[in-house]
């Protein structure tokens, strides 16, 4: 994601408006991808709840959550399924710029066909699924797309050099440690009120 989020900064689109307008196009597509994504997931749901006792989702949601929870701590690492592959690199070339931008919400919206940083995304893909409701699912990765424009307006929001930029990346990822022990504490909090209410 540190290729797309170095592109959409208003240093390369040339002033504020011009970014402003990659973010748009960023949003807009990746709220529109992963609304999709949602909506099947929400779909394979209903029909796996028909197929399967309510009782297994309800076993089996807690049990993906506390498995996060345990690779978010850093006590065991889980081997998550994801793909290894990044968006391409050539698509920064493409003109006019807003269109790459758009080009990078459509892939990174649902978010499973990039890099997978944290193991809070499976238990979304696992909530989203014993949800069992297409509607509810495709709003939960609405959100989640939505979620996404945060890091990108916050790495370009004061960044008026490339270097600049590229120093907010390079900070952000210096706290990663403590990202995954704040989503592994979240994710606890998830996993008792899932066992207990």
């Amino acid at each position: 994601m540190f290729s797309m989020m170095d592109f959409i900064t208003p240093v390369v689109h040339g002033g504020r408006a011009r970014w402003r307008l990659a973010l748009i196009a960023y949003g807009a597509c990746a709220a529109t991808s992963a609304a999709a994504f949602g909506a099947l997931l929400g779909m394979g749901g209903r029909v796996l709840r028909q197929q399967l006792p309510i009782e297994h989702g309800a076993a089996a949601l807690p049990v993906i959550v506390l498995v996060a929870t345990v690779h978010e701590l850093g006590v065991v690492r889980i081997p998550w399924p994801q793909r290894r592959w990044q968006v391409p690199s050539s698509w920064r070339f493409i003109a006019p710029r807003w269109i790459p931008s758009a080009l990078y919400g459509l892939l990174l919206g649902p978010g499973i066909l990039t890099y997978i940083p944290v193991a809070t995304y499976y238990a979304l893909v696992a909530m989203a699924i014993f949800i069992t409701d297409p509607g509810c699912a495709t709003a939960v990765f609405v959100l989640f797309a939505v979620a996404q424009l945060v890091p990108l307006y916050l790495v370009g929001r004061g960044a008026e050099t490339f270097d600049a930029a590229a120093a907010r990346i390079t900070t952000w990822s210096s706290h990663r440690v403590l990202l995954h022990r704040v989503n592994g504490a979240l994710l606890a909090a998830v996993a008792v009120y899932l066992i207990w209410c």
